[in-house]
């Protein structure tokens, strides 16, 4: 629409910049600098955060939530682009290059290939390919497999008979010796004769290497039986231990060598019933450590060596310890347990809390040989601080590492779904994650593990600005081809797409200038100021990369450009000059 008008808002976009140097080679488009000076030779670091692609150019969310994975060259994730419903997408990190691997369900309703409903795995990589589940609307939602084009995207198996299907979007799948494992179920659970429920099941990417592994929970023609249902596959020693339900034992650990016959029961570890299940199975130091519930101390921490004499409780830590969060820092295991963090080596006397100090430590990541995790502190022994970022070594002791908010109600963002290491991501000797430093939303922030290298990531205005990239984020985070991708959306329009973090290492000459320039809109009009004469272009482009409009520069502290024929809207402005280039997003509304 024309007539529109530029949000006014000088604050909106002011980049600062403090070069050594006009004479910059290959920068790239930028949306803030840092700089670093040593002797003659400087390096510019520069950081820029940008969509992939506007998947669903109708306004609507791209992506609801999602795993990323790569694989071949390839970034895959899913999504609605608004037509084809839910399907996979790949991409080779631009614009042009992000489409649709197949409409494998035509129709607005989609496939869900790919579809997250859960934490648990949604792609496997084996024998060079990437598998994954989708419903095609005939087959109900099966195994897929994909090489990475369009005609080597394919039905692995009709694995349950009819539009049910073999599979649920709960279940996870798992690479193991050449194959792909998952729990499947081989008929339709109400009107089939005889069928398996849901049981171990592989493949290697063929419909003939697709088969049941063992029928554990054997059902007759019991209707209606949901079968062993196996799950939280982990690899060990080189078997894949997996709990199951065989309709005798109760849900216990189970293992195997990819065989029927080497398919077993590994330990019944309770002979009455309980609450917990052995879950979050974690390798550390030659171990495996994993919580569960033997019926008589609840759920406390166990151990395995692989055999039944060395499997045991390590240590009675109380009532309901319900270990979580199990994470290998050297040759120890650290964990929450109830709301304290532990640390075990496996054995009695080596298993204690570390410290009192905080409260219900989750997403434990280690980085550069520290456990860094968000807690919130214990003030004065009762009340109760915001979550923050700590760490803990054994020489550090432990920490928070920055208060990011001394609002007791405001810090780190720990929403449920985000409470899971995934939550941190190491990208270019950094660790990433959301945090909130006004209450308002969240923003993308990185740490050294410092307390002055932990910053947000510069670019983003925040609250009640409307272009703050970083106010919603879902899911997942993904390091490919050099750049950090994760799902996001703006503050006033949470429509959620896939944004990526670039960081650019730039080699810098002489002639020390400082730059300060300055973008912003007013009554239709578009201003651009700088403290040094700029010799160049300056050019407006749309969201997609259409240039728009260009005005030329020529030795000017301030240019006044007329966008009173634009739409309302998200546009890039860019300036060139003396061989530099600088660019930012602006509103016009």
């Amino acid at each position: 629409m024309n007539g529109s008008l530029c949000k006014f808002n000088q604050t909106f976009l002011m980049i600062t910049l403090i070069l050594k140097t006009m004479k910059i080679k290959n920068l790239p488009v930028l949306l803030f600098l840092f700089v670093f000076l040593a002797g003659n030779n400087q390096t510019i670091n520069a950081q820029t955060i940008e969509l992939l692609k506007d998947v669903n150019q109708g306004g609507g969310s791209s992506v609801t939530s999602t795993w990323m994975t790569n694989h071949n060259g390839k970034l895959f994730f899913s999504a609605d682009d608004g037509i084809h419903g839910m399907e996979l997408w790949l991409s080779d990190g631009t614009d042009a290059g992000t489409t649709l691997l197949k409409d494998i369900r035509p129709g607005a309703d989609g496939s869900n290939a790919g579809y997250a409903q859960s934490r648990k795995k949604k792609f496997a990589v084996c024998n060079n390919k990437l598998f994954f589940m989708a419903n095609d609307g005939v087959h109900g939602t099966e195994l897929w497999a994909t090489d990475g084009s369009e005609e080597g995207t394919y039905l692995v198996k009709d694995i349950g008979v009819g539009e049910t299907g073999g599979l649920q979007f709960a279940t996870e799948l798992y690479t193991y010796n050449g194959k792909v494992y998952f729990g499947a179920m081989d008929e339709d659970p109400y009107f089939g004769t005889e069928y398996s429920g849901q049981e171990l099941w592989c493949s290697d990417g063929t419909e003939e290497g697709t088969y049941l592994v063992k029928d554990i929970k054997s059902n007759g023609t019991n209707y209606g039986q949901s079968g062993s249902n196996p799950q939280r596959f982990k690899e060990f020693n080189g078997l894949l231990y997996f709990v199951a339900d065989d309709g005798i034992h109760q849900v216990e650990l189970w293992t195997t060598d990819g065989t029927e016959a080497g398919t077993q029961l590994f330990m019944d570890i309770s002979p009455i019933w309980r609450n917990e299940w052995p879950e979050f199975l974690t390798e550390c130091n030659g171990k495996m450590f994993f919580s569960t519930d033997d019926g008589v101390h609840s759920d406390q921490l166990w151990v395995t060596d692989g055999t039944v004499e060395g499997t045991h409780m390590v240590k009675d830590g109380g009532l309901n310890l319900s270990p979580e969060y199990l994470t290998c820092l050297g040759n120890k295991l650290l964990y929450r347990g109830v709301n304290d963090l532990w640390q075990s080596d496996g054995t009695e006397e080596g298993t204690f809390i570390i410290t009192d100090i905080i409260n219900s430590p989750v997403n434990l990541k280690v980085f550069n040989d520290k456990l860094y995790f968000l807690a919130s502190d214990i003030t004065g022994g009762s009340g109760i601080g915001n979550y923050e970022l700590w760490s803990y070594s054994e020489v550090d002791g432990v920490k928070v590492v920055k208060e990011i908010n001394p609002d007791p109600n405001v810090g780190i963002d720990f929403n449920p779904k985000w409470n899971f290491p995934e939550g941190f991501a190491e990208y270019n000797n950094l660790m990433y994650f959301r945090a909130s430093d006004d209450g308002y939303g969240t923003s993308l922030w990185q740490s050294d593990g410092t307390e002055s290298g932990t910053v947000k990531v510069p670019g983003q205005t925040g609250y009640p600005d409307p272009l703050s990239p970083l106010y919603i984020m879902e899911f997942d985070f993904n390091v490919f081809n050099g750049s950090l991708y994760f799902p996001a959306g703006y503050f006033d329009d949470p429509a959620i797409e896939v944004y990526r973090l670039s960081t650019t290492l730039t080699s810098v000459t002489d002639n020390t200038q400082a730059y300060v320039m300055k973008a912003y809109c007013t009554n239709n009009m578009l201003t651009i100021e700088s403290n040094v004469a700029l010799n160049g272009d300056v050019y407006v482009l749309d969201i997609s990369g259409r240039y728009l409009i260009t005005h030329q520069l020529s030795n000017e502290t301030k240019a006044v450009i007329p966008v009173q024929s634009l739409s309302k809207g998200i546009y890039l402005v860019k300036v060139t000059s003396n061989n530099s280039q600088f660019s930012a997003k602006v509103l016009i509304n």
